[in-house]
């Protein structure tokens, strides 16, 4: 096994297309650590497979309740635009295939809470004009954020807080979104530049390489 060392007859062992081989319990390790989230995801072996561990090769080793897992979590992790169940209690998954065309609330299946699609949150805080709710921070949050060099995700449904440890400005955050963390800008169109390959923030005052 690449990672525990174990010896054991090839036909005990998971064989990838890379050459490497796998004991069934690492790779059960591993595909369970690779669904906690999107930024662990997808379960992966080496440089080889960049797209990540194929399931269809590896499933006859794997229990039939962690396939189906595998099923959820690439149908939610390969969602652009995800979103979840604003109940602070439940935040369920919501497939793009359980919201209406065009309608603007979706209901959760799990809780039955009812959440706006447009900006993530519950529908009840869509008062009179119906219009969608801030959910910025308050000013005392506001004021330690920028104390502490923080920066919120720019994805309306996401808002989570973010910070950077080390290396450079390209973010990605739990939810998909890549963004700046210099001015929070999304990664897209005129807010980006391309040079000898490399994708460039392209924020006032700061231009900097981003690792891609």
């Amino acid at each position: 096994c690449l990672f525990c060392e174990t010896q054991a007859p090839p036909d005990q062992m998971v064989e990838l297309p890379c050459g490497h081989s796998w004991c069934p319990r690492c790779l059960e390790y591993s595909v369970r650590g690779a669904l906690l989230s999107r930024v662990t995801y997808p379960p992966m072996c080496c440089e080889d497979l960049p797209g990540g561990i194929p399931i269809f090769l590896v499933q006859g080793h794997l229990d039939q309740s962690l396939l189906a897992q595998w099923d959820e979590k690439h149908k939610e992790f390969s969602d652009p635009d995800p979103t979840y169940c604003s109940n602070p209690r439940c935040t369920t998954y919501i497939s793009s295939l359980e919201i209406e065309e065009g309608a603007r609330y979706v209901k959760c299946q799990k809780c039955g809470e009812q959440t706006c699609v447009w900006c993530g949150s519950v529908k009840d805080a869509h008062v009179n004009s119906g219009e969608c709710p801030e959910g910025g921070l308050g000013e005392q949050d506001h004021e330690v954020l920028i104390k502490e060099g923080w920066i919120q995700c720019p994805r309306r449904k996401c808002g989570v807080i973010v910070e950077r440890i080390d290396g450079c400005n390209h973010m990605i955050c739990e939810c998909g979104a890549e963004f700046c963390y210099a001015c929070g800008g999304f990664l897209q169109g005129d807010h980006t530049i391309t040079e000898n390959g490399a994708v460039m923030c392209n924020c006032s005052g700061e231009v900097s390489t981003w690792t891609l």
